[in-house]
């Protein structure tokens, strides 16, 4: 397995900050946050690819998953305005173009809710048909696309595995495929192993978390429910030999080198 954590984590901190953290504390790699300050893909000009080619260099990480903001922003795929479906397709083939440009090779993506009263099916109509158009493209630049299932209260469409492994047949594109973060099995009562069992070529992207399995808290990876020591035995009896990224999120962004280290610290002990 390799490390890395999602720079969301940092996002007080300019970009650079989070590559020379992910050196500081041993990780292999850094989950791109794709919003500003770090890396919205409109923002991401000649200059930038530079800067971010560089840093890989410069502190020996790669970047092996690049993650446009979908939550808390104007984009959403199932959205009930066109003009916010097509924005949205626009930006995350935008967002395809960054991936290829920093040898990014992959790119996570998800769904907000649609809002209350919709039609579930016409829902879900619109999202297979953005992620078809946008799987398609991302295809051509050779850039994989990973979806993320989400809370029943965050995201309604997709947030069981079972959703993920119909998604996957619907969308049927071969770069097209799922991942899981530690945070969602419980709020479904899901176990965690029915992922690698459902999912359709299996899981290769893990975001870790501690989780409490009430809300859709991103806890630190020494609190909440989760035997870690436990996990990583799942992981492995399923052959799991893909990315593991720390994804903490508030109360985290107070101290994220602390909590950064803590939580590389932990990780190494197992």
């Amino acid at each position: 397995m390799k490390f890395s954590f999602l720079s969301l984590q940092f996002k007080r901190w300019p970009l650079e900050y989070a590559f020379q953290m992910a050196t500081e504390y041993g990780f292999d790699g850094l989950e791109l946050w794709g919003a500003r300050p770090h890396a919205y893909p409109f923002d991401i000009d000649l200059t930038a690819v530079s800067e971010i080619l560089s840093w890989q260099k410069k502190y020996g990480i790669c970047v092996p998953m690049d993650t446009p903001e979908l939550l808390s922003y104007p984009y959403n795929l199932a959205s009930s305005s066109p003009k916010e479906q097509e924005e949205t397709v626009v930006y995350l083939k935008r967002a395809v173009d960054v991936c290829e440009a920093i040898q990014c090779p992959a790119m996570l993506v998800s769904c907000d809710h649609p809002g209350y009263g919709r039609n579930q099916h016409e829902c879900w109509r619109l999202l297979t048909e953005g992620l078809k158009e946008v799987a398609s493209y991302a295809l051509h630049h050779g850039i994989q696309l990973r979806m993320e299932s989400l809370g029943p209260n965050t995201s309604p469409i997709v947030s069981r595995s079972e959703d993920l492994a119909r998604l996957i047949a619907d969308v049927d594109m071969p770069n097209f495929g799922a991942m899981l973060d530690m945070a969602i099995p419980p709020l479904c009562a899901e176990p965690y192993a029915q992922y690698f069992e459902q999912i359709p070529g299996g899981i290769d992207y893990v975001h870790l978390c501690g989780c409490d399995g009430i809300f859709e808290t991103h806890l630190q990876v020494t609190e909440g429910t989760i035997d870690f020591a436990a996990m990583f035995r799942v992981l492995s009896r399923h052959g799991y030999d893909g990315w593991c990224s720390l994804e903490i999120l508030e109360p985290y962004y107070r101290d994220p080198e602390l909590y950064l280290a803590q939580a590389a610290q932990f990780l190494k002990s197992l």
